[in-house]
């Protein structure tokens, strides 16, 4: 049998909120992989959240989210992904709290923080 792991399940008590998937590549302009997100759709399902993110090394100021289209319905899923880009520091106490920043801005979705996917 297959078992799925995240690299981070974020928790609130008994109830999972969110994971986390890390990536080492830059993606294309962006944009995940069909491979990425079809990942993270069954990461969805298996874990029951709605919010996931996909986080890689890179610039990106902003975080980018979208939402899985459900193809029998025609609509968009409540189910959401985010990417995350964080930059590599040198100094790994640096490099941490920037992780822990995102994640955590991520996490309590500062809206002044995230692009629709649709919107670059």
């Amino acid at each position: 049998s297959t078992t799925l792991i995240p690299d981070i399940l974020v928790a609130k008590g008994e109830n999972n909120i969110a994971f986390i998937d890390t990536k080492w590549k830059n993606p294309q302009k962006f944009r995940p992989s069909a491979d990425d997100l079809q990942q993270m759709y069954a990461y969805h399902k298996y874990f029951k959240v709605d919010k996931a993110a996909l986080v890689y090394p890179g610039d990106l100021d902003k975080p980018l989210q979208g939402n899985f289209f459900i193809e029998q319905s025609k609509k968009m899923s409540t189910q959401e992904c985010t990417i995350i880009s964080i930059n590599t520091n040198k100094n790994i106490k640096i490099w941490q709290k920037a992780i822990s920043d995102k994640i955590f801005d991520w996490i309590e979705k500062k809206e002044q923080q995230i692009v629709t996917i649709n919107d670059i």
